[in-house]
């Protein structure tokens, strides 16, 4: 399996329309989704699996914790792609 580069890309697409969305309305919700987005593009340069493993493991519960309602349902299947790809190395 192929490090989850598309997964890592659609978090930061989905996550800069969400930002893009909120932006008016509620800018602390978007200083949370940018916190939880930054260094997602060092994952695109750089296919570190101790990076990949530190972005879900705590950055991303981290986000999960911060969030004032549902966490964002477009992360879900990239969540779910990473989560896989953890998986499938853990077990090599």
């Amino acid at each position: 399996m192929n490090f989850p580069v598309n997964a890592i890309a659609d978090l930061l697409r989905n996550g800069l329309l969400l930002i893009r969305e909120k932006a008016i309305t509620d800018p602390a919700a978007c200083e949370i989704e940018a916190d939880h987005l930054h260094n997602l593009p060092t994952l695109l340069e750089n296919h570190s699996l101790d990076l990949l493993r530190y972005y879900y493991n705590i950055e991303r519960q981290d986000y999960l914790s911060r969030c004032r309602s549902e966490p964002a349902e477009v992360y879900m299947v990239s969540w779910q792609m990473i989560s896989a790809y953890l998986d499938e190395i853990a077990q090599c």
